[in-house]
């Protein structure tokens, strides 16, 4: 699951597809958000993937803080982008809450994850270089 600049996730497939007024409005806020999340059957610790472990309390706050990520309509629900921009058959779009920007990034929005539920995390982290090493495997 991530969050970030809607434009740069719909717009985007792959870096050589980035276009300068697409960076221009996620680097200064002018983009709207959404959540990417991608459905997996098990997943694989690896240098991308590191597990953690959580208490009930702890993952009741981490829920809490993902869901409120999500824009949610009249009845609650999360609010599903319709596109045909998608990265493989178990993955989709959701409007997300927020203003992604160069000081807000998807990494940052993951360490705020890490914080409010009291798990290692940065005092403010732009790249995922800094998650991972706080998380990392022993």
């Amino acid at each position: 699951m991530g969050w970030g600049d809607k434009g740069f996730y719909l717009e985007t497939p792959q870096w050589k597809d980035l276009k300068t007024s697409v960076a221009f409005k996620a680097a200064f806020a002018l983009g709207q958000t959404a959540i990417h999340t991608t459905f997996y059957k098990a997943m694989k610790v690896s240098e991308s993937c590191r597990p953690i472990v959580i208490s009930n309390d702890q993952y009741k706050r981490l829920i809490s803080y993902v869901t409120n990520s999500f824009q949610q309509d009249k009845s609650g629900h999360f609010i599903p982008i319709a596109t045909n921009a998608v990265y493989g058959k178990n993955d989709a779009f959701y409007e997300a809450n927020g203003s992604y920007s160069m000081l807000h990034t998807c990494n940052t929005w993951a360490n705020g994850g890490l914080k409010t539920c009291g798990q290692k995390c940065c005092l403010w982290t732009p790249f995922d270089k800094g998650i991972f090493q706080k998380h990392q495997e022993k």
